[in-house]
């Protein structure tokens, strides 16, 4: 779910400064996140480069090169984030924004958490709502908007990191009243109030994702605004998402421990080479590996299982022998800038 990768990502980014109450050293702060994005980001990059180079185009490259890969989803020349075979890469655009935006912003949200809050969900609603109405308001300038353009208009725009910034956001607060939270009750007063917190969260999550589905124009829009045409939907679910990350450190070892166990966390170590993977070895397999579309559950089950397996093992590789020893280097090199 991406909404959830970008709140643990706003929350794990922000943590450091939310526990402190300063930023640290930028040079530190750009060496640390360059080492633990970009690395893997561009061995994956070259493997789907390599597959689709024969019509891959100067400016595709660029922009893929840059992290600006999303915008050409405005372009009508047809060109996609992945070189068009690996699609999931395009969070990684947003993903780079936020870090270069973070440290403009993290003092001021530190001191004005609720204010930051609010001017991001501004920012998110009013974004989304002129993009999914840009029909309606060229046309009122005296301006026609083809449903062709429209269509890219919808997609592009929510791949940019101001539909997403209200995620952020959360994350970011969820870091502060994590720290708050430690630092003002006990561990007992948390731990006892946490799971009823979690159960209505997730009423909220349940409630949130039932009603998206009733949204006018589901079916004609992309995945990524499913649920969020609506202002209610878009605030509603997010911070259903986000309260229930929040209370869940909270709750007692015995119920974390359903996600962040031995596995979990083996898992979660190596979790961006797989992500990172996973639909480039669906393409590859389903267009040049033989296993094809499946047409019935046994050979779906096989597909799975394939890819399943392969961008696990693709994951573990490359967080062994490529990505932590980058991060460790950073890390110490990030701590001599400091």
């Amino acid at each position: 779910m991406v909404n959830a990768l970008f709140i643990v990502s706003g929350f794990v980014v922000f943590l450091p400064t939310a526990t402190r109450g300063e930023f640290g050293s930028l040079g530190g702060y750009a060496i640390r996140r360059a080492a633990r994005l970009l690395p893997a980001y561009y061995l994956i990059l070259i493997v789907a480069w390599f597959i689709t180079s024969y019509h891959t185009t100067t400016l595709s490259i660029g922009a893929h090169a840059l992290g600006l890969q999303t915008l050409l989803y405005y372009l009508p020349d047809g060109s996609k984030p992945g070189f068009g075979v690996n699609g999931p890469v395009w969070t990684l655009t947003v993903e780079i924004s936020f870090y270069l935006v973070l440290p403009i912003v993290a003092i001021a949200f530190y001191r004005r958490p609720r204010a930051g809050l609010l001017i991001a969900g501004m920012v998110a609603l009013v974004w989304t709502q002129t993009v999914f109405h840009f029909d309606s308001l060229a046309n009122f300038f005296g301006f026609g908007v083809s449903d062709e353009l429209q269509g890219r208009l919808i997609t592009g725009s929510a791949n940019q990191l101001p539909f997403w910034v209200f995620s952020f956001a959360l994350g970011m607060i969820g870091a502060r009243m994590f720290t708050t939270l430690q630092e003002t009750w006990s561990r007992e007063t948390l731990n006892r109030w946490a799971p009823r917190l979690l159960i209505g969260a997730t009423a909220g999550i349940v409630l949130f994702t039932f009603a998206s589905n009733y949204t006018p124009l589901t079916d004609s829009l992309p995945s990524e605004f499913v649920g969020k045409a609506s202002p209610l939907m878009q605030i509603g679910f997010s911070a259903s998402l986000a309260t229930a990350m929040v209370s869940l450190a909270f709750c007692s070892n015995r119920l974390q421990w359903l996600f962040a166990n031995r596995g979990i966390r083996w898992l979660a170590e190596i979790s961006y080479g797989v992500y990172l993977s996973h639909a480039l070895i669906l393409f590859s397999a389903t267009f040049y590996w033989g296993l094809g579309f499946p047409t019935d559950f046994r050979e779906f089950a096989v597909l799975a299982g394939f890819v399943v397996t392969v961008s696990v093992i693709y994951g573990y590789l490359t967080a062994r022998f490529f990505e932590q020893p980058i991060r460790r280097y950073a890390q110490r090199f990030g701590a001599r800038s400091s």
